[in-house]
């Protein structure tokens, strides 16, 4: 995608450089360079520009200034670098956590769990990633208040011995997927 493609569309949502710079987790003058062709983006980078444009202005992400993953991944990068505390850092996840409650449609999810740069600690990755699954099942997959149990054979009983315990959870549906492939692999 050439940069003056990229405004257009920027511009055809009713978007500022810092709305969609804030949202994408990447600085306002990397933006900027991008639409100018300054710049050549990594296509990770314009995939997630790409999802913060296309929920467009209107869209809880833009309108409350929600926490997404590239953004929260962002923050905790800058935190790591400026030695803020383990607390300090996790206060930023809880608030990621809590924006997803605010989104409305597939547009807002995209662009939510749009796959984040690195945070450069594994750790750090390893927890959003985390989150971005457990979040994009519970979204999906609505838990019950308990797992069902595997019966198991009584003694004396006859059939087929079961393994005893928690029945195994199904597998995410295919509009989970997306997140589960960049949550399971390096960020």
């Amino acid at each position: 995608m050439h940069g003056w493609e990229l405004r257009e569309r920027r511009r055809a949502a009713g978007l500022t450089l810092r709305q969609v710079a804030r949202a994408a987790g990447t600085a306002e003058s990397n933006v900027a360079a991008y639409e100018r062709g300054a710049k050549v983006a990594h296509v990770g980078t314009v995939d997630r520009i790409l999802a913060v444009i296309d929920v467009g202005a209107g869209s809880p992400v833009h309108r409350q200034t929600l926490l997404t993953f590239p953004a929260a991944a962002s923050e905790l990068r800058r935190g790591l670098r400026a030695g803020r505390s383990t607390a300090d850092l996790l206060r930023l996840v809880r608030e990621l956590r809590s924006n997803f409650g605010h989104l409305r449609d597939d547009a807002d999810r995209a662009a939510y769990f749009a796959r984040p740069s690195t945070t450069g600690d594994q750790r750090w990755d390893a927890m959003l990633a985390g989150n971005a699954e457990d979040l994009s099942l519970q979204a999906a997959c609505p838990r019950r208040r308990g797992r069902p149990v595997t019966p198991c054979r009584r003694s004396g009983s006859s059939g087929p011995r079961r393994r005893c315990g928690p029945t195994p959870s199904p597998a995410p549906p295919s509009r989970c997927r997306s997140v589960a492939s960049w949550s399971t692999r390096a960020i």
